[in-house]
């Protein structure tokens, strides 16, 4: 017989071991994007974080939110309107894909959540690359919609369920599908 309760914890370690690792293999693509200027859109979302209640869309771009700068605020708030703050920034929301590939996988099938962590974890050079210097926008709408695919299958697994505990993932649901 199986101890799920040990089997949870297994898992959980696996995904603190692809997270670390994700990190750790993403270091010096950081390091090396500490030395490369920040272009005119990541600083915006800069900008914007700075000036956070003077921001409705992407300052002047006929694309884009205030969302990304939003998250953005405690690396600037932390360590000012800095290269290194926003390189930081977007170097963890890298790295945050980790756990939600976990997720995700896991919601389909319980044993693909390791896989699909290491996989995200140790990812082709392109995303390497794009976790220090990514365009803006993306990687945040990747964790949204991600986070809502989460959600949603959440809903659909309690909307059975009387009693209406339904309503909180599809108020979550509801509120990532806003932002994304």
């Amino acid at each position: 017989m199986i101890d799920r309760h040990n089997a949870g914890r297994a898992g959980l370690g696996g995904l603190l071991l692809c997270v670390a690792l994700g990190a750790a293999v993403r270091l010096p693509f950081l390091l090396d994007s500490l030395s490369i200027p920040v272009d005119g859109d990541t600083a915006i979302i800069g900008l914007m974080a700075r000036h956070r209640v003077w921001s409705g869309t992407m300052w002047g771009q006929p694309y884009g939110s205030p969302v990304e700068s939003w998250l953005a605020l405690p690396f600037v708030e932390l360590l000012g309107t800095t290269r290194l703050a926003l390189r930081l920034f977007y170097f963890t929301l890298s790295v945050a894909l980790v756990p939600l590939a976990w997720a995700l996988a896991r919601a389909l099938d319980r044993r693909a959540g390791l896989p699909a962590a290491a996989l995200l974890a140790c990812p082709p050079a392109v995303l390497l690359t794009y976790a220090a210097l990514p365009p803006p926008l993306y990687p945040t709408v990747i964790l949204l919609v991600g986070s809502l695919l989460l959600a949603a299958m959440a809903a659909a697994r309690a909307l059975p369920e009387p009693g209406g505990r339904h309503l909180i993932p599809l108020a979550v649901w509801t509120a990532l599908s806003a932002l994304a």
